[in-house]
């Protein structure tokens, strides 16, 4: 991992596996012959416990005459303007700031247990050969020196060493994942085999060997079987499906710069005896095989131009816009309840309906909710596809959001008991 480095950065939390990474680093600094620093980032969100290890890294590295680079980040506002999760926020402001300071490698403290609980995450949530190699001994600028050593035998050391550390609370908080992964499921195959952590250290480097040699296979395939643009058909079925999936995976990443999720492949694979076919994949792409080759081409999605109902009934995009008396449609809920989660209390409309297409910043409050939320996140969550969102059909007042295709209509405008006249919004067939 040092071979060549002249300047290494440790990032330091204050914990004890980083406390350790940076007493070995100082020890071995003289025999590889590189400058040391450390660099800490105060995310902000634990109050004074993160101000608390602030304060001991400064102390810590004006004792050991170790350069520090410290600054304070609000990542619980960069997680809100980003819609992302605080974890995935704080990763992301964490590297980024890492990568800004330092002037070479970055070594992080990464542990043995770490790679175990992070091959287990990634077996819950389904994955392939890739996801059981867990974390990567060096990845770019990226090193992790105690990478195959245990929580145990870092936890000796500080005590052998004297070493002092702070103490994460959260670590114990086990409404996140990793820490349910830690506390309750290490122990137990630990208690199976005493060598678990060991043994997936183990199991991790032999995939990720297994893996390299895939890799160079697949690229071999994926040059021989390129073709206008996009991929021959002829060829990816001529080969394993391991390799042709591998290939499909590689021709989606150059294009979009983005990993296509394994149904997508399966998809997309299970596709290729098609003469001719369009499969929407991940939101603006879609998959295109035609005259004998695969390509991922931009989707184009359908444009909805807002109108404006002249009168009712009213048929637009595949949707009938009707009005009925509240005694009529008090009948038809007798032969369809469904029907209730697409009426809205017509007199309750202000000014004008319009018919149109989602606009940044739409928002609606669903019957069946207690929340208002934006469309991106209620679209977000849905899992629809970038294509199929641009199709959808929202319906609008002077006041905002009264229906959205799919979801229902906005509380403001829900149907009662004392609703006389009812706007329905029905899907007909062409």
């Amino acid at each position: 991992m040092l071979e060549g480095v002249k300047d290494v950065t440790v990032a330091l939390s204050g914990g004890a596996d980083s406390v350790t990474l940076l007493s070995v680093m100082l020890k071995i600094r003289d025999e590889f012959n590189f400058t040391l620093s450390a660099a800490h980032l105060n995310h902000c969100l634990r109050g004074e416990e993160a101000d608390r290890d602030e304060r001991f890294v400064r102390e810590l590295c004006q004792r050991l005459n170790v350069p520090l680079f410290c600054e304070k980040a609000d990542v619980k506002a960069f997680a809100k303007d980003n819609s992302m999760s605080i974890e995935l926020a704080a990763r992301q402001v964490r590297y980024a700031f890492l990568e800004r300071v330092s002037k070479g490698v970055i070594a992080t403290a990464h542990n043995a247990n770490d790679n175990f609980e992070t091959v287990l995450h990634n077996m819950a949530r389904g994955t392939g050969i890739v996801g059981l190699c867990g974390i990567r001994p060096r990845r770019d600028r990226f090193i992790r020196p105690l990478i195959e050593v245990g929580r145990e035998a870092i936890e000796r050391y500080c005590a052998e060493e004297g070493l002092s550390f702070c103490t994460d609370s959260t670590n114990s908080d086990e409404s996140y994942t990793r820490n349910r992964i830690r506390h309750s499921i290490v122990p137990q195959m630990v208690s199976v085999n005493s060598g678990a952590v060991k043994n997936v250290t183990q199991m991790s480097e032999t995939l990720r060997e297994d893996a390299s040699f895939l890799e160079i296979e697949a690229e071999k395939h994926f040059k021989g079987a390129k073709e206008n643009g996009g991929l021959s058909v002829e060829a990816l079925c001529g080969m394993h499906p391991s390799m042709a999936k591998r290939c499909i995976l590689k021709l989606f990443e150059e294009g979009s710069g983005r990993v296509l999720e394994r149904q997508h492949v399966n998809a997309v694979y299970d596709a290729l005896k098609s003469e001719k076919c369009r499969l929407s994949v991940i939101g603006d792409m879609t998959a295109e095989i035609k005259n004998g080759v695969l390509r991922f081409v931009p989707s184009k999605p359908q444009k909805i131009t807002e109108t404006v109902p002249n009168e009712l009934p009213f048929l637009y995009e595949g949707i009938k816009v009707s009005v009925i008396s509240g005694k009529d449609f008090q009948n038809l809920l007798k032969i369809n309840s469904l029907l209730l989660n697409n009426a809205a209390d017509y007199d309750k409309l202000c000014g004008v309906l319009k018919l149109r297409g989602r606009l940044a910043g739409d928002r609606i409050t669903l019957v069946k909710r207690n929340c208002t939320k934006s469309f991106k996140k209620l679209l977000n969550e849905s899992g629809l596809d970038g294509q199929t969102r641009d199709g959808l059909l929202v319906a609008a007042d002077d006041m905002g959001v009264v229906w959205l295709e799919g979801f229902g209509v906005d509380r403001r405008v829900a149907v009662s008991e004392n609703t006389q006249n009812v706007l329905i919004f029905e899907a007909v067939e062409d």
